[in-house]
């Protein structure tokens, strides 16, 4: 799994089959957080995450359509019911494969992160060292 934000710009997150890595520049360039992956762990599955038993996890309100990336996507606001480590929850689902194409979380402390999802292909073959991830010189890392 390797997510890279353009907003804020150099933030990622990598999970390399044995850590997930977690760098944020955009808040300290000299610390970067190393949590373990579960024996057995399963994948990230950003569909899973969001939009697994909604009505159980969320107050959903589908609010409107919009395009994104020149595809048509419905529009919703997910609420949390219970604790989370976000307050709300923009997600635009694709009107044809339903697949995410763009969510954005606004955190407890009001900072907002984007995600978009560009040139979205499933099944496609990768090289693992795209998966790899490298502290740059100076961070100290954080074991969790």
């Amino acid at each position: 799994f390797l997510m890279r934000f353009s907003d804020p710009a150099g933030d990622v997150i990598v999970a390399d089959g044995r850590h997930f890595w977690l760098y944020y520049p955009s808040t300290d360039r000299t610390q970067v957080i190393r949590t373990t992956i579960a024996e057995g762990g399963e994948a990230v599955d950003l569909q899973q995450q969001f939009l697994s038993n909604p009505n159980q996890r969320f107050v959903s309100t589908l609010v409107g359509e919009e395009s994104v990336g020149g595809r048509p996507a419905y529009v919703l606001t997910l609420v949390p019911r219970g604790a989370s480590p976000y307050r709300i929850l923009k997600v635009w689902v694709d009107k044809d494969d339903h697949l995410v194409r763009r969510f954005e979380m606004t955190e407890e402390n009001n900072s907002v992160r984007t995600v978009e999802m560009r040139n979205l292909r499933t099944n496609h073959a990768l090289p693992d060292n795209l998966f790899t991830f490298t502290p740059p010189e100076g961070a100290q890392v954080f074991d969790q």
